[in-house]
């Protein structure tokens, strides 16, 4: 049996962390990265109207400074909690975390139903948060678009072939572990907003 879900499996999307005020965590439904060699986390603006950063800090300079510390905290808590990147790997190695702005996909013309050609106003800030581990594997082709290998560089699959290969998503119990430590994290640092900006 293979170790990983069938394309035919749906894995939908699961909210990890939500304040309106500040930001959202969610697990995808379609990992990029599997579970056991780190994972994938998407972290969303408290407000998603800006197509790029630089929008999002002009628009909302408070949401911005929140999104780059809901990123950093969410990296952190998967750098303590996950025995794949704290160093409870066989070799003692610890791992690392990738912090990557993507959107690639959402202006592709087959984004959409019907497609169509598309400007990078149609993106959404988003930033995903992929867990890096010294045991990635990288033998076969599976292995190497599902975990990448340590040291290497991710690599994405093509649009039309995104949903061939998928990764597991984290456990509720990685999710409770990620979830509760992100949330003393944010006490930690007192994060605070203040009143939301004008519409």
């Amino acid at each position: 049996m293979s170790q990983y879900p069938s394309a035919n499996v749906v894995q939908k999307d699961i909210e990890l962390y939500y304040d309106d005020d500040i930001g959202k965590v969610i697990v995808p439904g379609e990992p990029h990265k599997d579970r056991r060699y780190g994972g994938h986390l998407i972290v969303l603006p408290r407000y998603r109207s800006a197509h790029c950063i630089s929008t999002l800090l002009y628009e909302d300079p408070e949401g911005w400074r929140f999104l780059h510390l809901l990123c950093a905290l969410t990296a952190q808590a998967m750098l303590e909690m996950l025995p794949c990147l704290n160093g409870h790997n066989p070799d003692g190695r610890e791992g690392m975390v990738n912090v990557f702005d993507g959107g690639n996909w959402g202006v592709h013309d087959e984004s959409t139903n019907p497609p169509k050609p598309k400007s990078g106003r149609y993106k959404r800030v988003h930033v995903h948060i992929y867990g890096r581990s010294p045991l990635e594997p990288k033998d076969t082709e599976q292995d190497r678009a599902l975990h990448w290998g340590w040291g290497e560089a991710p690599t994405f699959p093509r649009h039309r072939s995104r949903q061939l290969l998928m990764a597991r998503q984290f456990t509720d119990d990685e999710r409770f572990m990620i979830k509760t430590r992100l949330t003393d994290l944010i006490q930690i640092y007192n994060i605070v907003p203040s009143k939301p900006p004008d519409p």
